[in-house]
Order: C-alpha cells, then sequence, then structure tokens
C-alpha cells in the first residue's frame, strides 16, 4: 500500500519536472513556445511538489510551502497561455504579460504576512487544511483571514481558467486560420496538436476544479483515493509535455516563410468591394478556377498563396478576400478541394489497382498517403480504401 501511496504523491511531480527539464533544453531561439511550456512545467512542479510535502504530512515544512503553492497554482495557467501566445501570435518574450503574475503575488504575499502575524499557524492547517474543520468566530482574527485569502484564490482560479481556455482556443482558431489562408499543404505546420494540447489541458483543469470541491482534507484523511487522481494528472501532464515537444512549426516559421516571399499584402490597403468591382472580380475568379482547373496548380506540393497571387498579378489580402468572401473558402480549403476530387478521378480510372495511395497522393499533390486519406475523408465522408473496396464489390453483384 505505502509503494501505491508513494506513486501517487510524487508521479505528477516527476513527470512534469521531466518535461522541464527536457524542453528547457531544447536548443534555439526558434523554440521559444517550447522553453515557455518547459516554464509551465517548472509551475506545475512546483504545485506538486507542494502537494507531496502536504500529503506526507510535514505540517512545519508545509507552512513554508503553502504560500509557494499558491503561487504556483495560480502561475501555471498564465504560464500556459503566454506558451499558447508564443506558439501563435508573437515569438517574443513581453514584459507586460508580466501583469498576469501580480494577483498570484499579492495572494501569496499576503499568506506569509497573515502566517506571520498567527499565533498559531500550524493549528491552522492542521485543522483547516487536513481535518476541513469550518474556520468560524471562536477561532482568531488570523484564522478566519487566512481562511478568507483561501478563499478569494479559489475563486479567482475558477474565472482565471475560464478566460485562459477561452483565450488560448481563440489564438489557435485565429493562427490556424492564417495558416490556411498561406498553405496548401499543412502538414507538420497545423496546430491541431494545439488544439489537443488545449483539450488536454481543459480536462486537467476540471479535474482540478473537482479536486477542489473535494478538498485536500479528504485525500488527506482518504489517502488511497489520491492513486486516482494522480494517476490522471500524471498522464494529462506527460501528453501536454509530449505533444508540445512534438511541435515542428510555429508563428516565428510562419513569419519566416511570409517574409521570404516577398508578399505585398503586408503593406496592401484594405479596399471595400463594391459594384464598380464586380466585374473585375468575377474575371478573376475565372481566372482562379483556371489556374486550379486548367493549368492544375493543385498539383504543386509546397503551394502556397503567394504562388497564386503571382499568376493572378496581384496581392494576397486581395486574393484571401475573394476566396473567403466569394468562394466561401480559404485557400488552403480550395487546394484540398481539387486535390481531393483529382484523387477520386484517379482511383475511379485505376480499374486494376496499379497505382498506390502514395502514388495518387504525389500525383494530386499531397506530401503523404495519411494528408490524403485524412483530407479525401473530412470531404466524402469515407476513405480511398473504402471506395476501392466498393469498386471491387460492384462487379460481383452485377454477375
Amino acid at each position: 500500500m505505502s509503494f501505491i501511496y508513494n506513486i501517487a504523491i510524487f508521479s505528477p511531480m516527476f513527470v512534469s519536472l521531466f518535461w522541464a527539464i527536457l524542453l528547457l533544453l531544447v536548443p534555439g531561439k526558434s523554440n521559444k513556445a517550447k522553453h515557455f511550456l518547459g516554464m509551465f512545467m517548472i509551475g506545475a512542479f512546483g504545485v506538486y511538489f507542494s502537494h507531496a510535502i502536504f500529503f506526507s504530512k510535514q505540517i512545519e515544512l508545509y507552512l513554508l510551502f503553502d504560500p509557494i503553492y499558491v503561487f504556483a497554482t495560480l502561475s501555471v495557467y498564465p504560464l500556459f497561455y503566454w506558451y499558447i501566445k508564443l506558439l501563435t501570435v508573437n515569438n517574443k518574450y513581453e514584459l507586460k504579460m508580466l501583469w498576469h503574475f501580480v494577483i498570484p503575488f499579492v495572494f501569496s504575499l499576503a499568506m506569509v504576512i497573515v502566517y506571520f502575524y498567527m499565533e498559531d499557524p500550524t493549528g491552522y492547517i492542521q485543522h483547516f487544511l487536513y481535518h476541513n474543520y469550518v474556520v468560524d468566530s471562536e477561532f482568531g482574527k488570523y484564522w478566519r483571514l487566512q481562511h478568507y485569502i483561501f478563499a478569494a484564490t479559489r475563486i479567482f482560479l475558477f474565472f482565471q481558467v475560464a478566460w485562459v481556455l477561452w483565450r488560448g482556443l481563440l489564438l489557435i482558431r485565429n493562427y490556424e486560420s492564417r495558416l490556411k489562408e498561406f498553405y496548401s499543404n499543412l502538414e507538420g505546420r497545423s496546430v491541431d496538436w494545439a488544439k489537443w494540447t488545449i483539450l488536454i489541458f481543459s480536462i486537467t483543469a476540471l479535474m482540478s476544479s473537482f479536486a477542489n470541491v473535494l478538498g485536500r482534507a479528504y485525500f488527506a484523511v482518504n489517502s488511497m483515493l489520491l492513486f486516482v487522481p494522480a494517476l490522471i494528472f500524471s498522464v494529462l501532464l506527460f501528453l501536454i509535455g509530449y505533444l508540445g515537444h512534438m511541435q515542428s512549426h510555429s508563428v516565428y516559421d510562419f513569419n519566416i516563410d511570409v517574409e521570404k516571399e516577398n508578399d505585398e499584402s503586408t503593406t496592401a490597403k484594405l479596399v471595400e468591394f463594391d459594384e464598380e468591382m464586380r466585374v473585375e472580380i468575377e474575371l478573376l475568379m475565372q481566372r482562379i478556377i483556371d489556374a486550379f482547373e486548367k493549368k492544375k496548380l493543385y498539383q504543386y506540393k509546397d503551394l502556397k498563396i503567394t504562388t497564386l497571387c503571382e499568376m493572378m498579378n496581384t496581392n494576397r489580402t486581395y486574393v484571401s478576400r475573394v476566396l473567403n468572401e466569394f468562394f466561401d473558402c480559404s485557400f488552403s480549403d480550395i487546394v484540398n478541394k481539387y486535390r481531393v476530387e483529382a484523387a477520386k478521378k484517379e482511383i475511379e480510372m485505376d480499374v486494376d489497382e496499379k497505382l498506390t495511395l502514395e502514388a495518387i497522393a504525389e500525383k494530386v499533390g499531397y506530401v503523404s498517403a495519411g494528408t490524403l486519406i485524412r483530407n479525401f475523408k473530412n470531404y466524402y465522408g469515407f476513405t480511398p480504401g473504402t471506395m476501392r473496396n466498393k469498386k471491387r464489390v460492384l462487379p460481383k453483384k452485377r454477375r
């Protein structure tokens, strides 16, 4: 039993420490997002190291770590938001982001001051944190004040988590839209893994909220129940670290690609479309269709919107707006539409199935069969393999 108990106490701490070291040691200035995910893991390590001391029932030592626990708990979510911002918006450290840590610091400092003036701080920890006794008027004013501070941190944490998750998802969605407007192939560039990170982080936040409702006192009394939440937190932290470590593209790389193309859209003025421009827009729309249907532009593997802009002799802002407002899709969407339609025709014509899916994917402009299968299913609702299986069955039925 003691072995399982020790796993429950220490596993989240060691998982977060493992990823903190690994992520912070990744070289290169382009990996600032990874480095900050490492900072997030350091914050998580602070939380779970404090947990380990608490559940080891080292009361006097925990007295020193309780303010650190509060600061770390209220800092991990801003750290994660900062990580998402470095990943999707700006690859620079902004000092103004430090304001997110002012309130956690104030709460932590207030706890230090109250503990300093409290007559029996270890008694407070034992009664309230370990046994969940109600702190009412019969206790000293500093006990009550510390209790109010603790309650305030729980309320603040709830709103903080909701804000970080909302803002994080918004940043990821906007970044993915920018990718779709510039690249045709999102392989290795897509932020789908970041969405999974947000999802995992949401589950972690829900689990933390549930644990906070029960209170640490509940787990201190029922110590073996620690195993389940500790295992869940360990797995979730490991997945967050793994997905972040596997990232291969960020806004830093995106900005470099845009600069390489020397695109004029960064300085192009936003022009309102009006009826006088209708003929011009219709001509541009037809030229875009011809570029894909006649010149088969979609067959270029690393096709970017700037290539289309050069053919149209116009800027990226203008082409993107025409695609969004008149084709009702992004650049990536229209390229994938022509690619999967071309792949479908290839499968229909390949009666003897001489072509592999890899060969078909390469022929229509995809970098891998996996990308073809994923986009084909999103567009048609079934995979190329399913389509081929149906082709094999149809001749037998006719007999």
